[in-house]
């Protein structure tokens, strides 16, 4: 324009659209980078075996684990160790110990009272009697004839007069030795723990689960279950009775018998629960190139490359599409490619979240700018100041040409149809990763109980054949007893009958002497 009094106040010019042309290329900038994360995707996980040298890194692109062998079996040989070992306990034999002891101390006392009868005549003795040096020579001889029974003074008095003796005194000793739990000196290396498991049982045949030891049995501490020679070292008495002690030692017996069968089971059991797994984040170095492979990293790579594999094959083929109009068609091309890439790497999807979202935090801020552009664009206006027309006149400027508002409102569609897709795809998706990894932990779970009930079922087989060869030689061993206690109480009669004669013999001499000599000395001859 011309003249000098000529000014303009105007909006930027929309002939200039390069502003417009840099933004309207973001869509088609994002689908590149996204074909090119993608195609770097497309990489197979490497496999290597134990011992050889990785050429690149692998990263972890979800969340995984891994059986870790070597650290599982350091866990289960320090837990293992600490598995109580099962006891049965046989509370007959407390009752057979006392039996046998109460039969052992009567015969003892009546053999003495039989031998005093026949060297004094009488049974039951006076005081004088007892202090005559005759009675206690017949004590020294009877101790010979008895050297395991330690005869006291008191004991021998107590018998000669006819008085109540130490006898429940000694049961009762006995009898609170063997009711607590006594194993064998000789165990296995199995049996040997810090804590034992002990059930009951009145007959020793009956048969025993878990189950059943888990609701009746009973778990105490190895000091409380002693082996036999620390038990026999336990038994209680008074002081002027502890020369007894010796003796009651010998009816102490073990009454805990191992259960090697139920323990090993009890182990096989919590050993299959114990597994431990080596933990991958996403975005975690697997290995890095240059490693040396060992065992938990190729582990690690082979669960890599199944899931991969596995992934590949639950991406469906796409049908062909229609004949489309050019952008639809561009727009649903980038759909599909998000779609198969979301399903097949989900790792990616991080990296396309931020972008969508940072793609329309962009649009919303140029719909901004664009609403505050039109306000502007209809307020302006041009003054003509012409010196020939005194009176200036305002003269509105015609609307700018729309067309690239129709653009960028078709960019903003084809921009938040994308991102409808890319919602509808992924929550399916991530809700498959979660069930694949609870059925994968499941899967594990149940291979572990197969393997554990596998080598139960084989042992109970060996179990059943060593039972079946130990039973025929107990029957061949009782047969062969049978015959050799046959032989011996034939033996037995006739030194019996031969030995009854002796002592009749014997006994006639010893009343003829005993006849002479009774006024002097009744115990001359013992």
């Amino acid at each position: 324009m011309e003249g000098s009094g000529l000014w303009a106040r105007v909006a930027p010019s929309l002939s200039q659209t390069a502003w417009w042309q840099g933004r309207r290329r973001l869509p088609s900038s994002a689908a590149v980078l996204l074909l090119l994360v993608s195609l770097a995707s497309e990489a197979s996980i490497p496999r290597y075996k134990s011992g050889e040298v990785a050429t690149n890194d692998v990263v972890a692109p979800f969340e995984f684990a891994v059986v870790n062998h070597e650290q599982t079996e350091r866990l289960r040989r320090e837990e293992l160790a600490k598995v109580p070992a099962i006891y049965r306990c046989d509370p007959w034999v407390a009752v057979q110990a006392e039996e046998k002891f109460t039969a052992a101390f009567n015969a003892t006392r009546v053999a003495f009272l039989d031998a005093m009868e026949t060297a004094a005549k009488s049974r039951v003795l006076d005081e004088g009697t007892l202090q005559h040096p005759s009675f206690w020579r017949f004590v020294e001889w009877f101790k010979k004839q008895q050297p395991d029974f330690p005869l006291t003074t008191n004991l021998v008095t107590s018998w000669a007069l006819g008085r109540d003796d130490v006898e429940k005194q000694l049961r009762s000793a006995l009898r609170e030795a063997t009711s607590q739990y006594i194993r064998s000196d000789l165990l296995p290396f199995a049996a040997d723990t810090p804590e034992v498991q002990v059930f009951v049982t009145e007959h020793p045949t009956t048969r025993v689960t878990l189950d059943d030891l888990q609701a009746t049995g009973r778990t105490v501490d190895a000091s409380d279950a002693p082996r036999l020679a620390e038990a026999q070292q336990r038994i209680k008495l008074p002081e002027e009775l502890t020369e007894f002690a010796p003796l009651l030692g010998k009816f102490v017996s073990e009454n805990l018998i191992f259960e090697d069968w139920l323990t090993t089971l009890k182990r096989q059991r919590r050993a299959a629960e114990l597994i431990v797994f080596d933990q991958y984040s996403p975005g975690q170095v697997v290995v890095l190139a240059g490693q040396v492979i060992d065992a938990g990293t190729a582990a690690a790579l082979e669960v890599l490359a199944k899931a991969e594999a596995r992934h590949k094959l639950r991406v469906p083929e796409e049908p062909p599409a229609a004949a489309r109009p050019r952008a639809d068609s561009g727009i649903s091309a980038l759909a599909q490619q998000l779609h198969a890439l979301a399903r097949q790497y989900p790792w990616a999807l991080c990296g396309f979240g931020i972008m969508s979202v940072s793609l329309a935090w962009h649009l919303a801020n140029r719909r901004a700018r664009k609403n505050q552009r039109q306000q502007s664009i209809s307020g302006a206006y041009t003054l003509i100041a012409d010196p020939r027309n005194e009176a200036g006149r305002d003269l509105p400027i015609a609307p700018p040409n729309s067309e690239w508002q129709m653009e960028l409102r078709q960019a903003e569609q084809r921009a938040e149809d994308l991102l409808a897709i890319v919602r509808a795809g992924l929550a399916p998706h991530l809700a498959r990763e979660l069930t694949h990894k609870l059925v994968q932990e499941l899967v594990s779970q149940r291979a572990t109980l197969l393997r554990a009930h596998q080598l139960a079922e084989r042992e109970i087989t060996a179990l059943e054949g060593r039972f079946a060869k130990v039973c025929q030689d107990l029957q061949d061993r009782i047969a062969a007893y049978e015959r050799r206690t046959a032989e011996l109480e034939k033996d037995l009669m006739a030194k019996a009958e031969q030995t009854r004669e002796l002592m009749n013999a014997t006994i006639l001499l010893t009343e003829q002497k005993l006849q002479a000599k009774k006024v002097e000395d009744p115990f001359a001859y013992n």
